[in-house]
């Protein structure tokens, strides 16, 4: 019923030292099963569990750039001595990052933008969708952990919350707190919208 022929390879596996075959059929399958002699050619071990060993037992010794320690891994992927180490440079990319995303605002504001049409655009529309404003709403989001100040909702098991980083001090009334940090907390919407600040509440607040 099936026509397939492949010349059986042998290897010996690096950890046990025994000697294994590219051929995988068993008496489970009803057909000759076997593995290309490429993929063959990559397998140095038996088995899983003598790849796991193996693996274990040669260890590689790195330097971890951040605090120049020598370390041993596993998989090659692994740079750094420890999560502490990682968060240093992730911090730098991140503020380099920032950095980077300002200069590509300032060069696509107003005239210098191929959208740009003589600046018909309200100020506070305008403001809102500057990076410096998202910056602010990316920094209250994680200083409050991506959760509601009032009902201490937030995303996960299932749930999807959309949440808002809301002004104490109207947005509109005080712009010289607009991008204060303690000005700001994070709400769910529901919650966003009962506050006496969310839309013209404010104006008439001030009435």
């Amino acid at each position: 019923m099936y026509n397939i022929t492949m010349n059986t390879i042998t290897k010996t596996c690096l950890y046990c030292k025994k000697e294994f075959n590219n051929n995988r059929t068993s008496t489970k399958r009803s057909y000759p099963c076997f593995i290309s002699p490429k993929q063959f050619e990559n397998q140095k071990t038996c088995s899983r569990n003598c790849a796991c060993a193996f693996r274990i037992a040669n260890r590689k010794v790195i330097v971890c750039p951040t605090c120049n320690k020598d370390f041993q891994v596993i998989y090659s992927r692994n740079k750094f001595c420890s999560q502490k180490c990682a968060n240093v440079v992730l911090a730098k990319l991140n503020k380099l990052n920032t950095e980077r995303r300002i200069k590509i605002s300032i060069k696509l504001k107003g005239s210098s933008n191929g959208n740009w049409q003589g600046g018909i655009t309200p100020i506070n529309e305008n403001i809102r969708h500057t990076v410096e404003y998202k910056l602010w709403r990316e920094s209250v989001f994680k200083r409050d952990a991506y959760t509601c100040m009032l009902c201490s909702k937030k995303n996960g098991l299932g749930k999807t919350v959309i949440l808002n980083a809301d002004h104490i001090k109207p947005f509109a009334h005080y712009p010289a707190l607009r991008y204060e940090i303690d000005n700001g907390r994070t709400l769910c919407v529901s919650c966003h919208r009962k506050t006496d600040t969310y839309g013209f509440k404010s104006n008439k607040k001030l009435i």
